[in-house]
Parts: structure tokens; sequence; C-alpha cells
């Protein structure tokens, strides 16, 4: 599990997402490409076989867009606030329009459009290259996470 140490003591939003990139589930889906604006983040899932949903179908599985919309959304607060604060997810939803292309690489993009005290909601969408085409679109609530005094 990666460290939320390790993140947040990275000093700034582009080393801590080298650090997201670079480990555990991440790294396994081989996630690359992150880039970065005001409250949204993006990343591309490059199409690999065992990717594949079926062997022969060249199509990326469910659960890796499903992983990479989780992914893009879960670092979004950084991008919209500028600093490191951990928000596990809480509620998410993927609604897939459609299937990818065969062997297409998917990019997703997540964009945190509110923040309470206790919660940030996060949107997204999957894609090939055009956002106005998407595979899939999301939306989830992520909980603010604050150390609680004894």
């Amino acid at each position: 599990m990666m460290s939320m140490t390790l993140l947040g003591e990275s000093p700034d939003l582009d080393a801590a997402l080298k650090i997201f990139l670079s480990t555990g589930h991440n790294a396994a889906l081989g996630l690359t490409d992150a880039a970065y604006g005001p409250g949204w983040i993006q990343y591309r899932l490059p199409w690999r076989a065992e990717l594949a949903a079926t062997g022969a179908s060249r199509l990326i599985d469910p659960s890796a867009i499903y992983s990479l919309l989780d992914a893009a959304c879960a670092m979004t607060v950084w991008a919209r606030t500028g600093k490191f604060a951990p928000y596990p997810t809480l509620d998410f939803r993927v609604d897939y329009l459609r299937a990818p292309a065969p062997g297409a690489d998917i990019i997703g993009r997540g964009e945190c459009y509110a923040i309470t005290p206790d919660y940030a909601f996060m949107r997204g969408i999957a894609h090939e290259g055009d956002p106005a085409n998407p595979v899939a679109h999301c939306s989830g609530a992520f909980m603010s996470y604050k150390e609680r005094a004894s």
C-alpha cells in the first residue's frame, strides 16, 4: 500500500504524481502520461494483452477502466487546492457508454468540482483521444481523512 506520508512529503503535485504512478495498482496497470491543471488530473492506460477482457477481444476490461477513472480522480483535490490531503474513495459510480476500440489506449481524466469540510466531489471521463466520444464517465464522493484526537 502506498504511504500517504510519502505523498504528503512530496514537494509538489508533479513529484507526487510520479510516486502515485510508480507504486501499487497504478504501476501494475501501467498508467502513464500524467497531466494536470487547476482541479483536474489525466492519465493514459496503454492497451496490453493482459488487460484484455478476453484474450481474443483486444478490448480493455471494464475493471481496468474503472481503476483508471478512480486513479484519475484520486488526487484532484490537490490539483484544485494546491496542497496534499488524503481523500479516500467513499462512493464511486462508472457508467459505461460503449466498448472501447480494440487495441486502443484509454485516457482517463478526473476533475474535482466541489469540496466541503468532509467530502470532495469528483467526475471524470474515459476516452480514446476524443473527449466528445467517451467510453465511460464517472462521478464520486471522496471523504476527507482527518486525524482525530484520542
